[in-house]
């Protein structure tokens, strides 16, 4: 639950990867509905209290502080993602050219360039994102889930 002097916000759906947050004007949930915010991920305190106005407290319950990580993002999100990064889809390329063995190499290349999901279990996943200089996996493919 999220409080302010004028409102309240509580979760009132949550479906398989995103949830609603319902704010209500008023110090229950008999106010008015004030507005809705479709979220995406696992419900958590960070991105509810983003996207309320200002003045917005967590008021406690039980929530996960860290969403946890979606099983696969689309290979855009994961693009987008990585060119907020800094890193270009030319790096990724040079990665994948510095794979030594060869049938690997272009297997992964053709995963990179045709997969419509990247799979957060995929292989070459960690060794990838190493080379890349990405530390934190989980954290990556929440914040890619989140780009829409």
């Amino acid at each position: 639950m999220f409080t302010s002097s004028t409102g309240l916000a509580v979760i009132d759906t949550i479906s398989d990867r995103s949830y609603t947050l319902a704010r209500y004007s008023g110090t229950n949930t008999n106010g008015e509905l004030a507005q809705r915010y479709k979220l995406v991920g696992s419900p958590n305190v960070a991105d509810c209290l983003a996207v309320l106005p200002a003045g917005f407290s967590y008021a406690g319950g039980d929530l996960p502080a860290d969403p946890s990580p979606p099983p696969s993002v689309t290979a855009w999100q994961i693009r987008r993602y990585l060119l907020a990064q800094g890193i270009t889809p030319s790096a990724v390329s040079q990665v994948i050219d510095a794979i030594p063995d060869v049938a690997l190499r272009e297997q992964v290349r053709i995963d990179w360039e045709y997969a419509p999901y990247v799979d957060r279990t995929h292989p070459m996943l960690e060794p990838m994102a190493a080379a890349l200089g990405i530390d934190d996996i989980d954290a990556a493919f929440i914040a890619a889930e989140k780009i829409l």
